[in-house]
């Protein structure tokens, strides 16, 4: 079982061993191409914390390719990542702005509004809810007995193939600055025994850790997988999995569980800041033990949605043949970055620091330029003052170039070389990324979290378009607040659930499931349904707080006015319809025709919740000798009491029983032949009965 914290975000620390990254299935064997990188925790979306390893694949015919997003936090010659191949395969550098783009479009949000009771006067108004958790040296080469197969850059990474036995791997990687755990070689050894080479990776000699990017692996298979037996070289307990596929349909997992969340153990009023410990404990459940997934989405790629990655303007090419100050004016014409008089981004004190400074949309761009085109340590401005901060004399100089051309160090210019590094670093991933986007029509994302003892079966997915979509989730419940000050959430699901004295969520049992449903995929075998507990233990949670309470209304809000009848035996128009919550008064309705008294419109429907909307008075104009117009019909509020009949009797309105309310109308016995309808208590249905010489009440 796993430790768990109630912090909104885990944060691993950087090591060295192996956090496994990816590994391919093709037939007839497994061919798995595993990895392990020594890094932190993944970008962060809120409401729900996106923290973890984050992998997608693009699943085309016959071939797999994974973009692996790497994260890392220490020095940069202390980098170092291992990943196992069953073949040589291509490796090129990924586009960190796609992995922002399917995080952020597909991030799951939890929020709640807030309705308060009518408690008399004229009612309450309905709020707004939240929307919606070290290694040694690398940088030093020997052959350590190993053999090298082959050596490559791939953007900021040197990467260098090796086979071999395990031994013979794992001095290698000793001797070039691999830290080696205990295990290693146990580790190694399952990979050596089938064939496997394997790659090892690091920062080419003078790269920051701000110039990692994602990798990119294709490799011939049919069906990725996730080789988290590596990854116990450097995982913590609760690491956070995130897959993403593009396909043509669904993906799931075929040898791990797939859980459905139980949303009553989601807390709502925290606006599902415990979703990371929920996702945990319910993975954690009996007979998934540890080995599931949750999908958090499964549909049209588009939802993702936004412009391009890569602007039109953007073209590598120029930059080959242009200086330094050329270089940096044609960057900003084609939008790589832009300058102005800003807050400091990075700042974290106040007053923020306030003056010029660069950003770009793109995390490599700035990195790449001050390799080529360093900032001086102290820039002497226009105007003659001095400044020392990097941040703002890069604001400067790259605002202006030619202003200060003369401080500006070129000697690392190299247009041939900018121009190669601009394209394979971030041109030519931003548009394979756009391509991918548009390829494919379907993604699907799934997340988990698994600590090392759990690690022993490597997840494999597969293809599973018979599988239905799954919409994302960004459910809004309901916060009742009663006249007492009680109150309780109601949950999308229709189920509902009493907070604290304290307006807390509730802690609950252990007897309380975690997940809601566990399933067998492909087959759709639900192996454990927790629906009727859940239900049984949420009854019995709500009738120790008396929730809910038996009556109480919603704020109010008033509907529109019915419109003018013809004249001549026309008809009004219908009154408006009432605002959510208790008393929302319905419209009133319209003026009946001239001539013979044309049938008053209906008044309003009073809408969900508390008590339903008051039925718009309907005033028919008959003429002398024309009979009276009708009664206008009560506005049929949801869970609302019948309305109250008038002395003098008149017509009855309609009665709306199929929404749990009676909206009854009634009508004045005066020549104005004015009519109306209220809805009282909502929550009640009185069943109508006859009297004589009385409206139905």
């Amino acid at each position: 079982m796993k430790r768990f914290s109630t912090l909104r975000s885990l944060r691993a620390t950087a090591v060295a061993g192996g956090a496994a990254i990816l590994c391919f299935a093709d037939a007839p064997r497994t061919a798995l191409a595993c990895g392990g990188t020594f890094c932190d925790t993944g970008p962060r979306a809120m409401p729900v914390d996106q923290t973890g390893e984050n992998i997608l694949f693009v699943m085309d015919a016959g071939k797999v390719e994974a973009h692996i997003q790497i994260q890392y936090r220490g020095d940069a010659p202390r980098f170092s990542w291992i990943l196992p191949v069953p073949a040589l395969p291509e490796i090129e550098v990924g586009s960190d702005p796609l992995f922002g783009k399917l995080l952020a479009g597909t991030v799951p949000r939890f929020g709640y509004t807030t309705q308060r009771d009518f408690c008399g006067g004229t009612g309450g108004s309905a709020g707004a809810g939240g929307s919606g958790g070290g290694p040694q040296d690398a940088s030093s080469g020997s052959d350590g007995g190993g053999v090298v197969v082959a050596q490559k850059q791939v953007g900021a990474f040197e990467t260098t193939t090796l086979s071999g036995g395990s031994d013979e791997v794992v001095n290698w990687l000793s001797a070039n600055g691999y830290q080696m755990s205990a295990e290693a070689p146990a580790l190694f050894q399952d990979y050596v025994a089938r064939g496997y080479l394997f790659v090892a990776v690091k920062l080419t000699g003078g790269a920051g850790i701000d110039e990692i990017h994602p990798l990119v692996v294709r490799y011939t298979g049919t069906e990725p997988c996730v080789p988290i037996k590596l990854t116990r070289v450097a995982a913590v307990d609760d690491m956070g999995i995130r897959t993403f596929f593009l396909g043509t349909g669904r993906v799931g997992p075929t040898n791990y569980k797939s859980v459905e969340l139980n949303p009553v153990r989601l807390d709502w009023m925290q606006l599902g800041a415990n979703y990371k410990e929920l996702v945990s404990r319910a993975v954690d459940s009996p007979v998934a033990n540890g080995k599931a997934f949750v999908t958090e989405y499964a549909g049209p790629t588009a939802i993702v949605g936004g412009a391009p990655l890569t602007p039109a303007a953007w073209d590598a090419a120029p930059y080959a043949t242009l200086s330094a100050v050329d270089a940096i004016d044609r960057m900003k014409q084609q939008q790589f970055f832009s300058c102005r008089y800003s807050p400091r981004p990075d700042a974290g004190s106040f007053p923020t620091p306030f003056d010029m400074y660069c950003t770009s949309t793109h995390p490599l761009v700035l990195p790449l330029l001050r390799d080529f085109v360093p900032a001086p340590a102290m820039l002497t401005l226009m105007d003659g003052g001095v400044i020392t901060d990097p941040a703002q004399i890069e604001g400067y100089i790259y605002d202006c170039p030619s202003c200060y051309a003369s401080q500006l160090n070129t000697t690392k210019w190299d247009g041939p070389k900018f121009a190669t590094a601009l394209g394979d670093r971030i041109v030519n991933p931003s548009r394979h990324a756009d391509s991918l986007l548009a390829t494919w029509p379907y993604l699907t994302r799934m997340f988990t979290t698994i600590s090392p003892a759990e690690m022993t079966e490597d997840p494999e997915f597969a293809s599973m378009p018979n599988l239905p979509t799954r919409p994302l989730a960004t459910p809004t419940a309901v916060r009742r607040i009663t006249c007492s000050n009680q109150s309780g959430m109601n949950l999308p699901d229709k189920r509902t659930v009493a907070l604290t004295p304290t307006a807390t969520w509730p802690g609950f049992t252990s007897d309380m499931p975690w997940a809601e449903k566990i399933e067998e995929l492909p087959a759709g075998i639900v192996l454990v349904n927790n629906t009727a507990r859940i239900d049984e233990l949420l009854k019995v949670w709500n009738d120790s707080q008396g929730w809910p309470p038996m009556t109480g209304t919603g704020g109010s809000g008033g509907g529109g006015a019915g419109g003018i009848g013809g004249a001549g035996p026309g008809d009004a128009g219908p009154g408006g319809t009432g605002g959510i919550g208790g008393t929302g008064q319905g419209g009133t309705g319209g003026i009946g025709g001239t001539g013979q008294g044309g049938t008053a419109g209906s008044g309003g429907a009073g809408n969900a919740g508390g008590t339903g909307g008051i039925g718009g008075a309907g005033t028919g104009a008959g003429g002398s000798n024309a009979p009276d117009g009708g009664a206008g019909a009560g506005g049929s509020g949801h869970g609302g009491s019948a309305g109250q009949p008038d002395s003098d009797g008149g017509t009855t309105g309609t009665t709306d029983d199929s929404r749990g309310s009676c909206a009854c109308g009634l009508a004045d016995a005066s020549t104005s032949n004015s009519g109306f309808a209220l809805v009282m208590m909502a929550g009640l249905v009185l069943r109508a009965r006859r009297r004589p010489g009385r409206p139905t009440r």
